[in-house]
């Protein structure tokens, strides 16, 4: 199996605006601009400045974009001289510390934001499911319980129907069509009560002597 070629690293160009020693460690990393590792010697330091300002040196680069140049090497000069002054590369060490821990303290901030949230998310679903499992369980209760006193409502009217006496029949009414009401008149509640009270006595008295099962109209 072939090994690849290592992937060459991109080429870090120094900003094309006029910078400050303070901003080196913390906006503008000088080790990716030069390409050198942190733990570059001094003689890394110059050569790779070399190296670079043959490429961005404005006399190098005539035209519209010469002064844009001018800018990047004036940078450049400036990350140079910063590199081989000791207590100004300490300073840059150290606020390249301070970032890179600020950075990993970001990090860790945002996957713990991003573990709670996932675990909210989780805690919602599982909240959903059982919300939802508890109204179809409510929901077959109700439907049950409906079926239930249906059923009940039905066996109590039978039950009354059962233990309701039945009217007897008189054998003066059997066969005969049923009488239309009369018309309502002026009479008053307890007559008409007395004239229906009356007409049973006589269709019994009949039925008891064997005699007419037809009762005239009173």
């Amino acid at each position: 199996m072939a090994v690849g070629s290592p992937t060459k690293k991109a080429v870090v160009h120094p900003p094309r605006h006029p910078i400050e020693a303070s901003e080196l460690g913390r906006r503008f990393n000088p080790y990716d601009i030069l390409g050198i590792p942190k733990t570059a010697t001094t003689t890394v330091v110059k050569r790779a400045y070399r190296k670079r300002a043959l490429k961005l040196h404005p006399d190098k680069n005539p035209g519209e974009q010469q002064a844009v140049y001018a800018a990047m090497f004036n940078n450049l000069t400036l990350i140079y001289e910063s590199l081989l002054d000791p207590p100004t590369r300490q300073a840059i060490d150290d606020r390249m510390a301070a970032s890179e821990q600020e950075e990993a303290t970001r990090q860790m901030q945002t996957a713990e934001q991003s573990r709670l949230r996932e675990d909210l998310l989780a805690k919602e679903r599982v909240w959903k499911e059982r919300s939802a499992a508890r109204d179809e369980r409510d929901r077959i209760k109700a439907a049950n319980q409906e079926l239930l006193d249906a059923l009940k409502a039905r066996r109590e009217k039978e039950l009354l129907s059962a233990r309701r006496p039945q009217r007897p029949t008189s054998a003066a009414t059997l066969g005969k069509r049923p009488r239309s009401p009369p018309a309502p008149t002026a009479a008053s509640l307890d007559g008409i009560i007395n004239s229906v009270w009356d007409e049973l006595v006589r269709a019994a008295v009949l039925h008891d002597r064997g005699g007419d099962h037809h009762v005239k109209a009173s």
